[in-house]
């Protein structure tokens, strides 16, 4: 049983929205849908407006970068761990990514762009704060570490050989 559920009582499962702050989490809680995403649903193309920014509950989401001649590359991979339509959250509207549904049966939480078109919705702006404050979090002691091992290695390299 989820720990947490929207105004319907819809079970949340994704760890990004369960990691919210109870503040937070009481200002996007209420506003969640929730959708069923069927295999290659695209839920926004390169270049084209994002409309909603979405928690995945399940299933699995591709973020592809398409390149001008048509090719795609798969430059990530969302699950419940995450959110589609991040750049809503800094106030874009559009990204360079294509994000597709990858596995059958996704259902997706989705908070949709509500927009005075020049503000962020309340529920986007709680995310964008804990996103900012989970990559100083986790920022810091990795590139402390990368900093480390790589002078390490340089010191290593450097050091004269018997």
């Amino acid at each position: 049983t989820p720990a947490a559920s929207d105004g319907d009582g819809n079970g949340i499962h994704n760890k990004l929205m369960l990691a919210l702050p109870a503040n937070e989490s009481a200002i996007l809680f209420p506003k969640l849908e929730f959708l069923r995403l069927g295999v290659h649903h695209v839920l926004h193309e390169s270049g084209d407006t994002i409309k909603c920014a979405y928690f995945p509950n399940s299933g699995l989401v591709s973020i592809l970068s398409v390149f001008p001649n048509g090719k795609v590359v798969e430059v990530g991979l969302v699950a419940r761990e995450g959110l589609i339509g991040m750049p809503l959250t800094v106030g874009f509207r559009t990204s360079n990514t294509r994000a597709i549904i990858q596995i059958a049966g996704v259902a997706g939480a989705s908070v949709c762009a509500q927009r005075d078109g020049r503000s962020r919705s309340p529920p986007l702006r709680a995310v964008d704060v804990f996103v900012r404050r989970l990559r100083q979090k986790v920022g810091r002691p990795a590139s402390k570490h990368t900093f480390v091992r790589t002078a390490s290695a340089l010191a290593a390299s450097s050091s004269p050989s018997e």
